[in-house]
This record gives structure tokens, sequence and C-alpha cells, in this order.
């Protein structure tokens, strides 16, 4: 079996997202596959929940969604051990959320992602 490359990179570290949010965008044009790993390390508010999805883009500038991720309505001290494994990515991607759900919501979150081809 041949080697495989993988590049492991955090695209949010401790990231608040309290409001519709869209995270930083990742060129993947060299890789294949995707697994998204999220850590939450803090949350408030009342019944909080966290709706997040990939999105890629062929050119940086028009996105597309491609992946939800599952509802997160809790904390972890590990990461969730890939939340989502990815393929067909296109150029580039980032994660994104609308309005999390609850009474004044707000998730600390970390993203890493390990890229593959």
């Amino acid at each position: 079996m041949g080697v495989r490359n993988t590049r492991v990179v955090t695209l949010e570290s401790a990231e608040v997202i309290s409001a519709a949010w869209t995270g930083t965008q990742i060129n993947v044009e060299n890789y294949t596959e995707a697994s998204v790993y999220i850590q939450v390390t803090a949350q408030s508010g009342s019944s909080p929940t966290l709706d997040l999805n990939v999105e890629t883009s062929p050119d940086n500038s028009t996105w597309y969604h491609h992946t939800d991720v599952p509802q997160i309505a809790t904390v972890s001290t590990t990461y969730y051990a890939p939340v989502v494994a990815l393929t067909n990515i296109g150029e580039y991607l980032r994660m994104q959320s609308p309005l999390p759900g609850g009474t004044t919501p707000s998730f600390t979150v970390t993203i890493i992602i390990v890229l593959k081809n």
C-alpha cells in the first residue's frame, strides 16, 4: 500500500460562537479527504445547541453547503473524533454555523481538520 500524505490544521482555536458564524477558510486543493475534529471547552446559556456545517468552494468566493456536523449540546474535554469524514472536498473548505439554539447560547470550540491525499 502506498504512503498517504496527511496535514493537520487547526482551523479555529478557542473560538467563541454566540451568533451566526463563518470560520477560517483553507485551501485543500492538494487533498482528497478530510476528517473534522471538534472540541467544546465551554458553553453557556439556557439549553444551548450548536449546529455546524462544512462548506466548500471552487474559488474561495462562492460557497456551497457540503456536510452537516451532528448537533453539539455538551462540553467535551476531548475532541469528538471525528465528527465527520469528508470526500470530494473541492478547492477550499471552511466551517459555518447559523445562530446557535437556546437562550443566550455561547460555545467555545477548537476545530482541527486532518487532510489526506
